[in-house]
């Protein structure tokens, strides 16, 4: 930090997060939101700086956080984006306005059902779940797995991190339970989104979001909007891991030479992805699922009316309130 007389240079810290959730398009909005020239986006975009504190352990000194931000001259936001921030509850909402004071916060929430599926074939692509294994198995283990799992937390939002890679991909979607402490520490300053409307209307849902942050939105005006981050199985995996290396490694030229990494993106594509059909989930395991998640999604449904809410994807449009 540079001194001048007595006057300390503050440091370029983030005022803009993407919080969650993860499988819900936050790469698309992070890589919109990235070309508004008047928001700073981190040089990766999952900067994880405030995970830490889950595990009890100490963050990195602050300078290493703002490094992250050395490009953002005098641009009103500076924006990252760790969806796994979510899951951490109070206790990372509590820390990072510690640390950033009272920013700004984005959640983009997708069918909890839907997104445990895109969770489950992103774990099979990276072979943490075997290959032979189909959706139907993976959330009947997971369903089975719930009832104790929901006993040992005694109504306490469940820690992820913790759990088995079945109750992850189910219990992450019990949104609500992780919002509350969000919306404790930052009353008025969290915007909800929907994967739902990014994914079919990204100019109307990136247009929104700035709105909300106050600024232009005629910088969209002829911009073209692209699908970030898809699921896709892969032919190779050997290729498939040195992609994802290369993919990590460089991070921060890809997010300098967007249009680069798409074109290298399409190549691989063309050579590596794998088209073939996956099994949908059976009518009978879904109807468990949506039995699961019933409540949570009244009580979120609930709590986003209170806060102004009214226009709701399917998910939650058909989620009548508790009594």
């Amino acid at each position: 930090m540079s001194e001048s007389g007595n006057q300390q240079t503050p440091l370029p810290l983030a005022n803009l997060i993407i919080a969650g959730v993860n499988r819900s398009a936050t790469t698309s909005l992070f890589t919109y939101l990235s070309a508004h020239p008047q928001i700073c986006p981190s040089t990766i975009k999952e900067t994880n700086y405030f995970l830490p504190v889950l595990k009890g352990e100490a963050l990195e000194p602050i300078e290493t956080y703002a490094a992250y931000f050395k490009n953002a001259d005098n641009k009103v936001y500076r924006m990252e984006a760790s969806p796994r921030y979510i899951f951490g509850g109070a206790n990372i909402a509590k820390t990072i306005y510690k640390n950033l004071g009272a920013i700004r916060v984005i959640f983009v929430l997708r069918d909890p059902i839907t997104r445990m599926v895109s969770y489950f074939y992103q774990r099979k692509r990276s072979q943490e779940l075997p290959a032979s294994m189909s959706i139907d198995e993976y959330a009947q283990r997971a369903l089975e797995e719930l009832p104790a799992v929901l006993a040992a937390y005694d109504g306490k939002p469940i820690d992820v991190n913790r759990e088995s890679i079945f109750i992850r991909g189910l219990t992450q979607g019990f949104y609500v339970d992780y919002l509350k402490g969000w919306y404790e520490v930052f009353p008025e300053s969290i915007h909800i989104d929907f994967f739902e409307y990014i994914s079919r209307n990204p100019r109307s849902a990136v247009e929104d979001v700035c709105r909300w942050l106050g600024l232009d939105t005629s910088v969209y005006e002829n911009v073209q909007f692209t699908q970030e981050n898809r699921t896709a199985g892969h032919r190779n995996a050997t290729l498939f891991k040195i992609a994802s290396r290369i993919n990590d490694s460089f991070e921060p030229f890809w997010r300098k030479h967007m249009n680069a990494k798409r074109w290298i993106r399409d190549v691989y594509f063309r050579v590596n992805e794998e088209r073939s059909q996956n099994a949908p989930l059976s009518s009978s395991v879904r109807a468990e699922l949506e039995r699961a998640y019933t409540s949570r999604n009244q009580k979120l449904r609930a709590a986003l009316c209170y806060k102004g809410y009214r226009n709701f994807p399917s998910w939650l449009a058909e989620a009548e309130t508790s009594k």
